[in-house]
């Protein structure tokens, strides 16, 4: 099996921007986001979210431009990302908005072991160091708005598995 611990916000309303690429541009007004998120407080290495975002339509309604910033942190994990993603105005019409978008990732993932206490003192496994490994990846995203009373979208914001 495999598996994975994505960045965890609770009020996705506000970040539609992390997940779906088409959703850039798609208030056609520049829009600032900043969400931060620290769970179990009191307890050591408790997850902690920190997210900025900023969307715009460029040069017209139709284009879209976002770019997202993103740290998670859990216990000796630490996760960064940054995304940039373009979305197009494909349908535009009183009553329906469709766009379609696409974004490029960086995510750089590291484990600190520095701050790891080991049961018995001279532990080999947790050796002063810290691993660090950067990928990149791409996404697609579908993002449509019905007279401005709901809204459906689907994307793959991560189509590598890396």
């Amino acid at each position: 099996m495999f598996a994975q611990q994505e960045h965890h916000y609770t009020q996705f309303m506000y970040n539609k921007l992390l997940i779906n690429p088409a959703y850039a541009g798609a208030r056609e007004v520049p829009s600032i986001t900043a969400l931060y998120r620290h769970q179990w407080l009191g307890f050591e290495g408790a997850p902690k979210s920190v997210l900025a975002s900023f969307s715009t339509p460029f040069l017209s309604k139709r284009v879209g431009f976002g770019l997202t910033l993103s740290q998670y942190q859990i216990g000796l994990q630490s996760d960064f990302n940054a995304s940039f993603a373009y979305s197009y105005k494909l349908i535009s019409t009183e009553d329906v908005a469709f766009r379609a978008g696409i974004m490029g990732s960086i995510r750089s993932h590291g484990i600190s072991f520095d701050d790891a206490t080991p049961i018995k003192p001279g532990d080999p496994s947790l050796e002063d160091q810290t691993i660090r490994d950067v990928s990149g990846n791409f996404g697609l995203g579908l993002y449509s708005v019905f007279k401005d009373q709901f809204y459906v979208g689907f994307s793959v914001p991560r189509l590598y598995s890396n």
